[in-house]
């Protein structure tokens, strides 16, 4: 194949790209457009890095009835993706995806850097996705409690702390001004890892603050929040058996 593209949740990245491998060839770009951070690095497993974009979207998503998916993608940019390493295979791939995302109605972007994008939203999924599972909740009704919203403004701080350790800066000041459009856009979902905790699946929580956390103690930054939601997350999924 001339593009791989992967939407997959991140903790089956590993099982479908080893199905793939039939389909990756010398000169195939992959790209995964996954929720979270560090699915990159997950793909450099196979492929090398001067064959990988990377990026994600903005959108809401429901199953209205049984077979039928409705996108709510947000409004203005809404799909966006970067080269790993910029050359001109990658180039011709990204430009090529960029056209067919606005053909089929988004409003996508190529960029030279991504990674401030991909951050942010990585960020509003560390704050609602991992809090709204823990106490069960809409993320309007998170919003709503002041104990709830103030665990996501933690993450959202501490999150920005390491990216900007990590040469991403200035992102605390963006996420102060995300969380009015994520309450009027998102209210009234059940985040995908809530959803994943009503089905008793295992959950994203290594990619959004798993990730942080993780970056966090290589960087030398504290994320005492995002360690604990992660600790708390993973013994969650770890004994479904067990709760009452």
């Amino acid at each position: 194949m001339d593009i791989v593209i992967l939407m997959v949740k991140s903790t089956v990245t590993e099982k479908v790209l080893a199905a793939d491998k039939a389909c990756i060839g010398p000169d195939t770009v992959v790209c995964t457009l996954q929720n979270g951070l560090g699915n990159e690095e997950n793909v450099r497993k196979v492929v090398p890095a001067n064959r990988i974009l990377y990026g994600c979207g903005n959108m809401g998503t429901e199953l209205t009835r049984p077979g039928a998916c409705l996108a709510r993608p947000f409004p203005g940019q809404n799909m966006f993706f970067g080269a790993l390493e910029r050359n001109a295979l990658t180039d011709r791939a990204g430009n090529y995806l960029e056209t067919c995302f606005k053909a089929g109605g988004l409003n996508p972007k190529y960029y030279d850097d991504v990674r401030p994008l991909v951050w942010k939203k990585a960020l509003s999924n560390s704050g609602y996705n991992t809090v709204c599972t823990v106490l069960r909740m809409k993320v309007k009704d998170v919003y709503d409690d002041p104990n709830g919203v103030k665990l996501v403004w933690d993450i959202w701080h501490e999150g920005s702390n390491v990216a900007e350790a990590m040469g991403i800066p200035g992102l605390w000041e963006v996420m102060q001004k995300e969380m009015e459009p994520t309450v009027r856009g998102l209210g009234y979902y059940y985040p995908s890892m809530t959803q994943d905790l009503q089905h008793k699946r295992q959950t994203e929580v290594d990619s959004l603050v798993g990730t942080l956390s993780r970056y966090g103690k290589q960087t030398g930054v504290p994320t005492p929040t995002c360690d604990v939601i992660t600790t708390i997350i993973k013994a969650i999924q770890a004994n479904y058996d067990k709760m009452f």
